[in-house]
């Protein structure tokens, strides 16, 4: 393979750096050697939130979360909403929008731990997915999808904390 001198030998890895005086560095690219050379010890079980750019924008990284990491995935009802509302788009946001709801499709036909979930913090994962309405009215759509991500997030991080912690995950009770 010829190289333009910015790759290194193994196609996984490129050198990265602003000048000749600063020093390159190998940095990962791809999920490929994200899967191989990312390592996490976490003795907690992970639950993760994503939003609708993750799996715009890279929905390769969202699979290999998915299939390689022992983590729960939340994904909320809102997200879905806005997909569904993106999946008729043309070009390049159409496609994304198309590889999004197929990465999501596959996760859950596999039965990986993946849900969908409400703001409010209802499992809608096998129900279907209808349109959520945000409760506040006022500012404008896109503020309140991602103020709707942003509750869903909470509400699933303070479940987590009464399902490991029980009455301890309460700080202000504890002092």
């Amino acid at each position: 393979m010829a190289s333009d001198g910015n790759e290194s030998e193994d196609d996984g890895y490129e050198l990265a750096g602003q000048s000749e005086e600063e020093p390159k560095q190998v940095v990962a690219k791809g999920p490929k050697s994200l899967k191989e050379n990312f390592t996490i010890c976490f003795t907690n079980p992970i639950v993760l939130v994503v939003d609708t750019n993750i799996l715009l924008s890279q929905p390769e990284i969202f699979k290999l979360m998915v299939s390689t990491f022992n983590w729960s995935i939340v994904i909320p009802n809102t997200v879905i909403t806005e997909l569904l509302g993106l999946r008729n788009s043309t070009g390049p946001v159409g496609d994304s929008t198309k590889a999004a709801m197929i990465a999501i499709h596959e996760a859950l036909t596999d039965k990986r731990d993946v849900k969908v979930v409400t703001a409010k913090g209802s499992n809608v994962t096998n129900i279907g997915f209808y349109k959520e309405q945000p409760d506040k009215p006022g500012d404008d759509e896109q503020r309140k999808m991602d103020d709707i991500i942003i509750e869903t997030t909470k509400l699933q991080g303070e479940a987590w904390r009464q399902a490991t912690l029980g009455d301890y995950g309460d700080y202000e009770a504890a002092i």
